[in-house]
């Protein structure tokens, strides 16, 4: 498993994560993929890799929901970030992103 060292909204329904993966952010370049795995029986979601620090071994990655695998991606998100803050949703994706925020006491 990776660490997740930061997780924010950048804006309706696009995320960023910033992850500390030392063997990838070594031999990484620009536009390059990493898959990721919620768990170890989850779907594989390729995600862009949009930046990475090869001295400190972070690569980050900007999602949008929009697939099973995202929305559950989301759900951990929501953990990470707090049921107890505001956010803004603006369409198309609000019907699919309310549900994940009832599925978690958020809305």
């Amino acid at each position: 498993m990776y660490r997740i060292l930061e997780a924010k909204e950048l804006t309706a329904n696009i995320y960023l994560m910033v992850v500390e993966a030392k063997r990838v952010a070594k031999a990484c370049e620009p536009g390059q993929f990493v898959i990721v795995r919620t768990n170890r029986d989850s779907e594989r979601i390729p995600l862009t890799i949009c930046d990475y620090d090869r001295q400190e071994g972070t690569v980050t990655i900007v999602f949008q929901v929009v697939g099973a695998g995202t929305e559950y991606l989301y759900g951990l998100l929501l953990q990470l970030l707090g049921m107890e803050k505001c956010y803004g949703v603006e369409d198309p994706g609000y019907h699919k992103i309310y549900k994940i925020y009832k599925s978690h006491q958020v809305a």
